[in-house]
């Protein structure tokens, strides 16, 4: 934490770059564990060594101020270059606050729930351009969760195909654990 804040203080803008970096990420996943037990599984019988040691996960901006987040894992490269170029610019980049869904429904992607996939799309941020879905993959979440999901769309979804809310938190740990969510 310390390198943090000393790269904020010499840093005209911090740009958290990547799930890791934006949520925490995979690497967060840890922190639902006890730190102890998670050093055993990792390093056995070394697990006490000093220079192991290990902390809880915590994304950059829950350390420091943090002014642009470019999401996702691996981030893409177009939002990248495009936050950049404004920034250079001295324009604001604009990051989306809309569901996955949309992008896949821009795509004419079929919804990967009515094929018995559980996607996170209705409450992830766009701006992956949909990669999993079009791929024929579901939604993991690793751009993290839009700041005002709409939970009765989402809900509604879930209950067309039988499921609850609990059941897709039960889904959300890869990327989303410990996050805080509205559902």
């Amino acid at each position: 934490e310390e390198r943090l804040w000393i790269i904020r203080s010499r840093a005209k803008i911090l740009i958290a770059l990547g799930a890791c970096a934006a949520t925490g990420g995979i690497n967060k996943l840890k922190n639902n564990f006890d730190l102890q037990d998670v050093k055993e599984c990792v390093y056995g019988k070394d697990a006490d060594m000093p220079h192991l040691s290990t902390d809880m996960v915590k994304a950059v901006g829950e350390v420091v101020n943090v002014d642009y987040k470019i999401y996702g894992c691996p981030v893409d490269r177009k939002e990248f270059t495009y936050v950049i170029r404004c920034l250079l610019l001295g324009k604001k980049p604009e990051i989306p606050e809309y569901p996955v869904c949309v992008e896949c429904k821009a795509k004419g992607n079929p919804c990967l729930w009515d094929y018995g996939q559980v996607c996170l799309g209705p409450i992830i941020r766009a701006g992956c351009g949909a990669r999993c879905p079009s791929s024929g993959f579901r939604c993991f979440g690793c751009r993290g969760y839009i700041d005002n999901p709409n939970a009765e769309a989402a809900k509604e979804v879930m209950e067309k195909h039988g499921l609850t809310v609990e059941y897709l938190k039960s889904k959300m740990v890869l990327f989303g654990s410990k996050q805080e969510h509205t559902l």
